[in-house]
């Protein structure tokens, strides 16, 4: 119960914090994931901070969603070279500026 009660904590504060600290690029990214705060939640889990912090939830939004666009920017379609429904209106959106191979991705982002 004390596990759920902690992740229910850090999700409501990153809803809480997320208004104001990002663009339009890493919401549309976040927003791609079928489950936005679960994805928040591992990557604040995986950094395993023990207490709240403004700047440590910011910083880790920033990093899921640069994490997301970085995996959005080099993912693999099926067959028909269509992105997967879930994700067609993120690619909709934002096709043109990811197929430009002239832009590189700042911040923390992984391979």
């Amino acid at each position: 119960m004390l596990d759920h009660a902690y992740e229910k904590i850090i999700k409501e504060d990153f809803l809480c914090h997320l208004e104001e600290g990002l663009d339009e690029w890493e919401t549309d990214a976040l927003l791609s994931y079928p489950q936005p705060l679960a994805a928040l939640y591992t990557e604040w889990m995986g950094v395993d901070y023990s207490y709240l912090d403004i700047d440590r939830i910011q910083s880790t939004a920033k990093q899921a969603a640069g994490k997301r666009l970085n995996e959005l920017r080099h993912h693999e379609f099926d067959v028909n070279g269509e992105p997967p429904a879930e994700l067609r209106y993120f690619y909709d959106l934002h096709s043109e500026i990811l197929d430009n191979p002239d832009l590189e991705w700042v911040g923390d982002m992984e391979p």
